[in-house]
């Protein structure tokens, strides 16, 4: 009795020395996966802080253009003044 009691706890104690290694190879292989989402949840922020950052670059050249425009016809105007 004394045997079959031992060895069932040796089998047990085997089974569950696999189920925590492969517990804690699921756990590793989780962590990997959080991590790679984590970092690329950052790459893509990072590209959209940039994709904005363009585009306030090409507002602010666009309201440049539209200043440079108006003041351009100013002075035309300014001129045929002149001229008649």
């Amino acid at each position: 009795v004394i045997l079959v009691a031992a060895s069932a706890k040796i089998l047990t104690s085997i089974r569950t020395g696999r189920r925590s290694k492969l517990e804690m190879e699921e756990k590793k292989t989780k962590a990997e996966i959080s991590k790679t989402e984590a970092v690329s949840k950052i790459e893509i922020k990072e590209s959209r802080k940039q994709k904005e950052i363009k585009k306030t670059i090409t507002r602010d050249e666009m309201m440049k253009r539209r200043l440079i425009k108006k003041i351009r016809r100013e002075e035309e105007k300014q001129r045929r003044k002149l001229k008649l």
